[in-house]
């Protein structure tokens, strides 16, 4: 880019903009082949509202030059949504609402670059302007949701699940990403307690809507994975098993006391109902797992492994750690 019309971006000057377009009427053309990012991108990322409108004014072709992106893979609608910049997002979103699905680098769209950040303002500007981006998912197959939560934005979930829940469509809320993980499966992998109990409170005014029990590609229930490592989690079993025991959660593979029996799931995961005498429902198991994992593991096993990998001082040192590897 022009080093002059840079600063200018960069500044958001726009009486430097009007002089550099009085000396060369064609030099907004003439960048969009020359520089990775345009004037537009720059002042789109800086939030110069005024700068971008002039840009917006002079240039021609301007549906297609808003759709451009940069050699990170990002359009200024992108970098607009992901730095919050409102007004920004919202004069672009008056050229075209289809800039709000627009794929980046890893499939990103605008939504989801705002979810990484928890642009809350933001996020209900472009679901408001395309109520479908919602559904959109990266190359990974995550949708906002599971931006959301693997980047702990609390608000940006909310957001994203009050919008689902008015737009009646909460069932997006299930869907799985590459490695066939719902956003429950994420949250409780990540012992997020008030993102667990926000999508739990999914079913409380649309039963069985959440489902709690789905597997993903490893054999595990969001139940399993928040009770892994349970002292990582800083719960007890007691209270985990509290927040989901109204809702029908299982674990799939450890034995446990909820006597509700899991509503069957049909997914790309081939699976079976067992039924546990010993503990009175209803365990979903992997076809996957061979057939020793499949036996309804006891919790004693689970302490027993817990406290093989806990760290002890006078058998864990690294002088013994390389003895015996």
């Amino acid at each position: 880019m022009d080093p002059m019309m840079f600063k200018a971006a960069r500044d958001g000057n726009v009486v430097d903009l009007f002089n550099l377009l009085e000396a060369d009427p064609l030099i907004l053309e003439r960048l969009v082949t020359a520089s990775a990012d345009t004037p537009l991108h720059v002042a789109a990322m800086l939030g110069h509202l005024d700068f971008v409108k002039e840009v917006i004014k002079h240039k021609s072709n301007v549906v297609e030059y808003v759709k451009e992106l940069n050699q990170q893979g990002f359009s200024p609608m992108h970098l607009a949504a992901a730095h919050g910049h409102v007004d920004v997002v919202r004069r672009l979103i008056e050229i075209s609402s289809e800039l709000c699905c627009l794929k980046g680098r890893d499939g990103m769209t605008p939504l989801h670059c705002a979810s990484v950040k928890g642009r809350a303002e933001t996020m209900n500007l472009l679901l408001s302007a395309s109520p479908l981006c919602v559904l959109e998912v990266t190359e990974r197959g995550e949708t906002a949701l599971h931006i959301a939560v693997k980047n702990n934005q609390l608000d940006a979930l909310r957001v994203l699940v009050e919008w689902l829940w008015r737009s009646k469509t909460l069932v997006v809320i299930n869907s799985k990403d590459g490695d066939g993980n719902t956003v429950l499966h994420l949250a409780a992998a990540r012992k997020n307690h008030q993102a667990i109990e926000l999508l739990l409170s999914c079913n409380d005014g649309v039963p069985e809507v959440l489902e709690v029990n789905a597997i993903n590609k490893k054999g595990l229930t969001a139940m399993d994975l928040l009770m892994l490592c349970p002292c990582e989690s800083g719960i007890v079993p007691a209270e985990a098993e509290r927040l989901f025991r109204g809702i029908g959660a299982a674990r799939d593979r450890v034995s446990d006391h909820i006597t509700s029996t899991p509503r069957p799931y049909h997914n790309h995961n081939q699976v079976s109902y067992q039924k546990n005498p010993l503990a009175g429902h209803t365990n979903i198991v992997a076809r996957s797992i061979s057939s020793r994992q499949d036996t309804m593991l006891g919790d004693e096993y689970w302490v027993t492994w817990r406290n093989y990998f806990k760290f002890q001082f006078d058998r864990d040192t690294p002088s013994n750690v390389r003895r015996h590897s």
